[in-house]
């Protein structure tokens, strides 16, 4: 099996770009991380933005790119059931559990501790929209700004409320007179904006009443955490 660009004849959709695709008669979306040809066939490694499983797809399971027009016909969102599940790769996941432990014993033990921030979250989501801009037939030019600006006012909502441990919030917040501040996305880095779309997932419905917002509320978030996965190394470590 050998990459599908070496046949000339085949014009594969390009890795990265957000697709549909279909699995035991069900639609997902997901998006293109390798794209190989075995004799006359192109297969492409898909990973769901439903389970973050990688799928094998042959060309006849992936039924089309993803656009809004083909979202709503397929309605590959509502396969994935209730909104409030937590949709995460198991390395996002390990990362927070870890990040908590190490949260909790360099706080307590330190007194001048400093914030380093490798990578802002206000950098990280306009990196993302670029991503998103260049991969996703979503992308509508008009929301943009929109959807970084929601973003933003998510994370400086949750930040100070709910995004960080007792030890840590004592410290910045006194220490580094982050309350005095309105606007925490240049401050903060990768790991508090994992916290948050881990709550974001988590209580979806109890601060969006209305289906339609969970929908779209469940989709980014989504699509962010897909970004930090493919990210990963850049971001974590």
């Amino acid at each position: 099996m050998t990459n599908a660009k070496s046949d000339p004849q085949h014009k594969p959709l390009p890795v990265n770009r957000y697709v549909i695709f279909r699995t035991n008669n069900a639609f997902y979306e997901g998006r293109i991380v390798d794209v190989l040809f075995d004799g006359q066939k192109t297969l492409y490694s898909v990973i769901s933005f439903a389970t973050f499983e990688y799928f094998r797809v042959t060309d006849c399971e992936l039924v089309t790119q993803s656009s809004l027009e083909s979202k709503r016909k397929y309605r590959p969102s509502s396969d994935c059931g209730n909104f409030n599940v937590v949709r995460m790769p198991n390395v996002l996941k390990n990362r927070l559990r870890a990040d908590k432990d190490s949260c909790m014993v360099s706080y307590y033990n330190s007194t001048s501790r400093k914030h380093p921030v490798k990578i802002s979250v206000r950098r990280i989501i306009q990196e993302f929209m670029q991503f998103f801009q260049q991969n996703s037939l979503c992308y509508d030019s008009n929301e943009a700004q929109e959807i970084m600006n929601g973003f933003h006012q998510l994370f400086n909502t949750f930040l100070p409320m709910t995004l960080l441990y007792e030890q840590e919030k004592r410290f910045l917040m006194e220490k580094d007179n982050l309350a005095m501040k309105e606007d925490y996305t240049g401050d903060f880095g990768p790991i508090h904006l994992l916290r948050m779309l881990y709550f974001v997932q988590r209580y979806n419905a109890k601060f969006n009443p209305r289906e339609c917002v969970q929908l779209v509320t469940s989709d980014y978030t989504v699509y962010l955490i897909d970004f930090l996965n493919y990210k990963y190394q850049d971001y974590f470590m």
